[in-house]
């Protein structure tokens, strides 16, 4: 009986506690609205005040004046709303111990590059458009190789085809770095053999990004890839930084480098869609580019800067990672790579003006998404009114319906400066691709966006005097017969409403 009293006494006294805490907590949110009620005058002219030295700022430090643009109207229309969007959104700020690892890491990577035998004088030499197009790479640190091979392919099934056969012949490493690695026939036949090659001592890394792999890979993934001996990591995971949302700074990398003798670049991730075995959005053409010889020792440093960056600890011996390769063959290579952290140096969109810059008879381009800041779209739009033959290729059917006003609402300036525009009709242009007088040519992870211009690291190659070129041009071809071409002055007429909503949408596109 004393039990019981004593456990009915504890229970009244949780009670009272807990009423007294929730009356504690009734009075102290009324405190807080009464204070917000009267203080909100002086709350909103701070927040203004914040909002207009964030614009001033981004002013100074960014050239994309449409990027500032987006941002000042929202948040001086709205300033307290405005900047705490910016601060959780739209603004990337490295942790200290991140920004150490990364500063330090890319570093590493560039001074082993530096000792790479740079190509760039002998490829003025031959040609000075081209020269100027690989100058943009090359003073942002990336060398210019000559020799080696690139093989084209214009669709995902041949490129894993190819890349399984690899895989299964490697003999001392493996790295995979995905933006999406899901779940599915085509990830099961990656894992069987990178298991099988982890098993037979090789040195396996898989690195992915957290955003992108959010719905298609299970929680325990990471734990099981290593416990198969597979050295697994994950870029930015969005539980950790509770106070930015940070979903706009991933990393968007696609490659893969076996032994340091190949590697493969592109814009497929790893995921049944991309070899069109589950059907999204129609039929998904994406493009990848398979390299040899001495080019891909950059590749392997970019997958060894991110890596660092990711798992804290700086590999100072890249040179293991380098076995000796000729430069026997023909051509010229500049692997490259991008991102927050050489803002505002941007070689990716550097390399895109460039090719319209020096373009003389032609430049094509494909892209899943066409919101191309100020400088870029002028430089296209220059191009066409110059007399070069300027084609882009978007999707025929959209993933984002959004994003996909968003980048017609780019349609109509074009199409007035003489930009022919074509939309893939048989389902979803997922393919990052330039070609410049069926001399040069760019392929890799670069949407031409605010996000991979300027939130988010890339990869991509520049190349010429490859056969893979004329692959590259015939490929183009093959699009356009599969394309309907937007008509300039049909496309001039379409619904007041459709035109306002494409506008509305094109104008805040940097902040997508």
């Amino acid at each position: 009986m004393k039990r019981k009293k004593s456990t009915g006494t504890y229970g009244i006294f949780r009670m009272v506690a807990v009423g007294l805490l929730t009356l504690g907590n009734v009075a102290v949110t009324i405190t807080i609205i009464v204070l917000l009620v009267r203080l909100a005058p002086y709350i909103e002219w701070a927040f203004t005040i914040l909002a207009l030295i964030v614009v001033l700022r981004m002013t100074v430090r960014l050239r994309a004046p449409d990027h500032t643009l987006a941002w000042a109207i929202i948040m001086l229309l709205v300033p307290i709303f405005g900047v705490v969007i910016y601060f959780s959104w739209g603004k990337v700020n490295f942790s200290k111990n991140e920004k150490g690892y990364l500063e330090q890491s890319m570093r590493n990577g560039q001074a082993f590059l530096k000792t790479e035998p740079d190509r760039h004088g002998e490829l003025k030499s031959e040609d000075a458009q081209l020269a100027r197009q690989a100058a943009v790479l090359n003073r942002a640190g990336f060398p210019v190789y000559r020799g080696g091979g690139a093989e084209y392919f214009p669709v995902g099934e041949l490129y894993f085809k190819r890349m399984l056969e690899d895989l299964k012949a490697a003999e001392r490493y493996i790295f995979l770095n995905y933006y999406i690695i899901s779940d599915g026939e085509l990830w099961r036949d990656v894992h069987k053999i990178l298991t099988q090659k982890a098993a037979e001592g090789l040195e396996v890394r898989v690195l992915c990004d957290d955003m992108g792999c959010l719905k298609r890979l299970t929680r325990c993934f990471a734990k099981k890839m290593r416990e198969n001996g597979i050295k697994t990591a994950v870029f930015n995971p969005i539980h950790r930084f509770f106070r930015q949302l940070y979903a706009n700074y991933r990393n968007h990398q696609k490659m893969c480098v076996i032994d340091g003798k190949t590697a493969y670049v592109g814009g497929m991730n790893i995921s049944d869609e991309y070899i069109n075995k589950v059907p999204r959005f129609g039929h998904w053409k994406d493009t990848g580019i398979r390299l040899t010889g001495r080019s891909v020792r950059s590749v392997t440093v970019e997958f060894l800067q991110m890596w660092d960056v990711v798992t804290e600890k700086v590999d100072m011996n890249i040179g293991w990672f380098m076995p000796e390769a000729e430069e026997s063959g023909g051509g010229y290579y500049v692997p490259f790579a991008d991102g927050p952290s050489n803002n505002p140096l941007n070689p990716a969109h550097d390399v895109y003006m460039a090719m319209c810059e020096t373009a003389l008879e032609r430049v094509w381009f494909t892209t899943p998404y066409l919101t191309p800041d100020c400088a870029l779209r002028e430089s296209i739009a220059a191009a066409a009114r110059g007399g070069v033959d300027v084609r882009i290729i978007t999707p025929g059917i959209p993933d984002y319906p959004a994003v996909y006003a968003a980048t017609r609402g780019h349609y109509q300036h074009l199409l007035d400066a003489g930009v022919r525009i074509y939309e893939y009709t048989p389902g979803f242009m997922h393919a990052k691709m330039a070609l410049c007088d069926g001399k040069s040519a760019v392929v890799g992870s670069i949407n031409m966006d605010s996000r991979s211009f300027y939130h988010q690291y890339e990869n991509a190659v520049w190349f010429t005097g490859s056969g893979a070129i004329d692959d590259i041009a015939a490929d183009f071809d093959e699009i356009f017969k599969q394309s309907r071409e937007i008509d300039a002055k049909t496309w001039a007429k379409r619904r007041l409403s459709q035109r306002f909503v494409e506008a509305a949408l094109c104008l805040m596109s940097p902040m997508f």
